[in-house]
């Protein structure tokens, strides 16, 4: 089963800063030691952000492997619960603001839950109808219909990432107008709001054009770098 969380840029701030300067460490291992306690909190906290049965002793287990090793890991603890990352309540503690900052993931979970449900309540319901199987009946071999012709079968699609799927033709149209490093950003785009909204789509190649497109322009613009057409003029010539 997937596990992930959701790290916001609101965290980059005074509050950060105070944590390092604490500790003695920069910024981005601040970020670092406070994204291990995240991913240590997904296993060991409830909705509410409740650590249960943990004291500091055990966050600071949690962080050690993970941290410099001319950091104290019990005096990182500590300085996580000074300065507000995590809160200690009648000798309970609790990741700070947890359900907020993850709210995306509970909703991913709840709403999997929901369909499993809803699932299972249609095989149970078809279960007590007891529908008879009706055959069709044939007609005479006089009047029977010539057979029809087979279909062909739909052109399997590839998997480029988790949730994202196409024809490897339509792949090759996004590197030949946007460039490998584009594409692999509208991919990485795609997945991760299909997977952190649960959404599907019917053709991803499509949606892609239809809204990701200018997303990633906007999110990451000069990465666009269309292929040079062959026999186009060198423009360094």
């Amino acid at each position: 089963m997937l596990h992930w969380i959701a790290v916001h840029e609101e965290v980059l701030g005074s509050k950060l800063r105070g944590f390092r300067k604490a500790i003695g460490c920069s910024d981005a291992e601040a970020l670092g030691i406070l994204t291990v306690l995240w991913l240590w909190a997904r296993k060991n906290a409830d909705v509410s952000g409740l650590l249960g049965n943990a004291d500091k002793e055990d966050i600071a287990s949690a962080i050690r492997p993970y941290i410099n090793p001319s950091l104290n890991a019990s005096t990182v603890a500590d300085a996580m619960i000074s300065a507000g990352w995590i809160d200690e309540e009648d000798g309970k503690l609790y990741i700070h603001d947890w359900y907020e900052w993850q709210q995306y993931w509970y909703s991913y979970l709840d709403k999997k839950e929901k369909d499993r449900l809803r699932k299972r309540s249609e095989r149970d319901k078809r279960r007590e109808e007891h529908v008879p199987e009706v055959k069709a009946i044939e007609p005479p071999p006089d009047e029977a219909e010539p057979p029809k012709k087979p279909k062909p079968p739909a052109p399997k699609k590839t998997k480029y990432a988790e949730a994202v799927s196409m024809l490897p033709a339509e792949y090759e149209k996004l590197v030949e107008k946007y460039g490998e490093a584009f594409t692999q950003k509208l991919i990485e785009e795609l997945d991760n709001y299909k997977v952190a909204n649960g959404k599907r789509y019917k053709d991803d190649y499509r949606a892609i054009l239809n809204w990701v497109v200018e997303k990633c322009e906007k999110k990451y613009p000069g990465l666009k770098t269309a292929k040079t057409e062959i026999g186009a003029e060198n423009p360094f010539r």
